[in-house]
């Protein structure tokens, strides 16, 4: 068993997202921590590609695969990306885990520690994300502890 478990811009690539996760806390023991960082997939960036992306291009990829031809890049990569979102990491967190972890959103924690509030978070991620829209890939960075 192991204190830590990183995972860093993976889970988008294993074939099985959940059986990951699962396998990540097999072996983290009791009181240590995975680290999950990966691309969230509601991006309106696409780091692989370094291209504009559009959050729905996940729910069809057949739409993906036609922007990718008309801009001239392989499609190949496409078959490889699993369209991973925060929200869909808290669903197999919560769906496998229910009351034996602490979640520690660190973007969130980054925040509250430099301003000293908590309740205007999701206003700054708002306007932060209108910033880098098209520019940059909106991503995931926890740290779960495991009790």
């Amino acid at each position: 068993c192991f204190d830590f478990v990183s995972s860093y811009q993976t889970l988008e690539h294993v074939s099985d997202i959940e059986k990951c996760i699962k396998e990540m806390f097999r072996v983290t023991k009791k009181g240590g921590f995975i680290n999950i960082q990966c691309p969230d997939f509601n991006s309106t960036f696409e780091g692989h590609y370094n291209l504009p992306w559009l959050p729905f291009f996940s729910k069809f990829p057949s739409v993906a695969k036609v922007y990718l031809k008309f801009l001239n890049r392989p499609i190949k990569g496409l078959e490889t990306i699993n369209y991973i979102t925060l929200k869909k990491i808290y669903e197999i967190l919560n769906k496998n885990y229910d009351s034996n972890i602490l979640i520690i959103d660190l973007k969130k924690e980054k925040f509250i520690k430099k301003y000293r509030i908590n309740y205007f978070y999701q206003f700054y991620r708002l306007i932060k994300n209108i910033k880098i829209i098209f520019k940059k890939e909106f991503s995931v960075n926890i740290i779960i502890e495991k009790k």
